[in-house]
């Protein structure tokens, strides 16, 4: 990838945008969110986070939740058709090392167990992990309706009553 050397990215966290195949990535070193439009032509389209690391959006390509987990917050955008992002709100106040969403658009983030929260940001219902922290979540299984935890020495999974919303990933 040319971008690789201007910019240092992490590949294991993508959003793809249903909506053209915008893929969105974020780099540690600016603290923000790239677009990869096309392999040839990254743009910065979120710059001003402590330290961004989750990141998901909903199946429909419209929103796009990143996690702070340097500043302790989960933020929520309007994807625009060029991959730009408006509209920042203030999703959760809460970070997140990794985070994932269900069909019913239920937000799940990680660190002390795993926390998942309505679209406005309301908490529903927290998953207690018996490990000092969760990283990453995501949904799989058959018909995607277990959720798989990764925490600070072992793997964890859970049946749920909704499946993941993306299941392609």
């Amino acid at each position: 990838m040319v971008a690789a050397k201007r910019w240092h990215v992490f590949d294991r966290s993508v959003f793809t945008n249903a909506r053209g195949g915008i893929t969105i990535r974020w780099r540690w070193t600016a603290k923000g969110v790239l677009i990869f439009a096309r392999p040839e032509k990254v743009r910065a389209v979120a710059e001003d986070f402590k330290r961004p690391n989750g990141i998901t959006g909903t199946p429909d390509g419209k929103k796009l939740f990143v996690a702070d987990i340097g500043a302790d917050r989960t933020w929520s955008y309007d994807i625009q058709p060029d991959g730009s992002l408006t509209n920042k709100a203030l999703f959760c106040a809460k970070g997140s090392d990794g985070m994932t969403i269900d069909e019913k658009g239920n937000i799940y983030i990680t660190g002390k167990g795993v926390r998942s929260s309505t679209k406005p940001g309301k908490q529903i219902e927290h998953i207690d992990v018996q490990e000092p922290w969760t990283a990453n979540v995501s949904f799989g299984g058959k018909d995607h309706q277990t959720l798989f935890i990764t925490a600070a020495s072992r793997f964890y999974s859970i049946r749920l009553i909704f499946k993941g919303a993306n299941p392609s990933k």
